[in-house]
């Protein structure tokens, strides 16, 4: 399970709600910079273990180990807004696939797009397009397609920009 924004709220209604007595592991990496928000991992014990975690400035990482044997990752994500940041996150995200062997699992908010189609209008940043579709290609990192919507972010307005901001994507080696 992954959510993103209001982590410590939503610890706090797991234990309110009696739910937290099915999850016996998490992982929690607060947002640098919005208050309350960040990236949260949690799962059921009896569905594997985790062996090893690493948190990061934009990201949680969890080593799990599957009741077979296998062994994969689990990055969760929430991307920056600002542009230079953005250049960091994607670092970071390379500097965790160098150290994170294996199959890898990475989900969440990232606050970038790869491609137009991405959004509903015109106004690109193609040059952290490029960046992205580049970090996606180094890593060769696969998407894991979105069913029943295209867009994941409206800003609300009477005339919106839709974006598809929130994204899954794995590896296999």
């Amino acid at each position: 399970m992954l959510a993103r924004n209001q982590g410590r709220k939503y610890v706090s209604a797991l234990v309110s709600l009696g739910l937290w007595n099915c999850l016996w592991k998490f992982r929690f990496a607060p947002s640098q910079w919005h208050q309350g928000g960040g990236v949260l991992i949690a799962w059921k014990d009896s569905s594997c273990q985790a062996i090893a975690s690493r948190v990061d400035t934009y990201s949680a990482s969890v080593l799990f180990s599957e009741q077979e044997g296998r062994n994969w990752w689990f990055t969760g994500v929430y991307g920056p807004q600002d542009d230079d940041e953005k250049i960091l996150f994607l670092q970071e995200l390379r500097n965790i696939r160098d150290l994170c062997n294996g199959p890898w699992l990475v989900a969440g908010d990232f606050n970038l797009i790869y491609q137009a189609a991405d959004k509903n209008n015109t106004n690109l940043d193609r040059a952290m397009m490029g960046r992205f579709r580049r970090f996606l290609d180094d890593t060769d990192l696969k998407e894991i397609p979105l069913l029943g919507r295209k867009y994941t972010w409206s800003n609300e307005r009477r005339s919106p920009t839709l974006v598809r901001l929130d994204r899954a994507f794995c590896c296999g080696d």
